[in-house]
């Protein structure tokens, strides 16, 4: 093997290592807001308990309360995906995590609902917006607490992304047993604190994004051809 060709296999490999680093490498995006939805027991009457920081000690909650047993909680979190779409919408994977601090009670289940908007507030109306499910996580599969529950959320966001392509802001609303009818006092899902989630790692709640690895191939390619170029130059 001639020096150049040494060269162009040894650039080869390079490229392709790098590339392969690179394809390896999630995105990692932490929420843009989070605040939890209160009801008292009737039906669609949701309003904000603090946003995020204030106050500060609102404990973010999905489910029912002990006392009064009427009372139902959601979360809300909310991501600016404005530079993210086109990442978003080519990934063969994207998830959304959020660290969970203590169950209330057991048999809990948590389901994750997604639904985009043009801005980040988080508002009562978002407890009944038309969302769509990305799944439920059964109280068995929940895993243990403190912790991290992740959803697969792939499928679910590119469409809503694909549909609503003027909407920047991705959310997502966590609900467990919530409706007023479930005779579930004390089942619930707790996520820290406002003004300790984001204390957690990756920032709380945050989404993971596997870029798409087109480019990686293209490189590869790339390389490849540049390895045949030289070696025909060769003969």
């Amino acid at each position: 093997m001639t020096t150049r060709t040494q060269l162009t296999a040894l650039a080869v490999a390079t490229t392709l290592a790098a590339a392969s680093s690179a394809s390896a490498q999630a995105i990692i995006e932490s929420f843009t807001s989070v605040a939890r939805l209160n009801n008292p027991g009737s039906p669609n009457t949701w309003s904000v308990s603090g946003t995020t920081g204030t106050p500060p000690d609102t404990l973010l909650v999905a489910g029912r309360a002990s006392s009064p047993s009427s009372q139902l909680f959601m979360t809300v979190v909310s991501f600016d995906i404005s530079d993210l779409r086109a990442q978003i919408e080519a990934a063969p994977s994207v998830t959304f995590s959020i660290a969970v601090s203590a169950f209330g009670g057991t048999g809990t289940n948590l389901t994750a609902s997604l639904f985009t908007k043009p801005s980040s507030t988080i508002v009562g109306g978002d407890a009944t917006a038309t969302a769509t499910s990305a799944g439920t996580i059964n109280f068995n599969d929940l895993g243990s607490a403190p912790g991290v529950v992740t959803f697969n959320i792939t499928s679910v966001a590119q469409s809503l992304l694909d549909t609503n392509s003027t909407d920047n802001f991705l959310f997502i609303r966590l609900t467990s047993q919530y409706a007023p009818s479930d005779a579930n006092a004390g089942r619930n899902v707790q996520f820290y604190t406002l003004n300790t989630l984001a204390n957690q790692a990756n920032g709380g709640a945050y989404l993971t994004i596997i870029p798409e690895p087109s480019a990686f191939a293209a490189l590869a390619g790339l390389g490849a051809l540049g390895f045949a170029a030289s070696r025909r130059r060769r003969r």
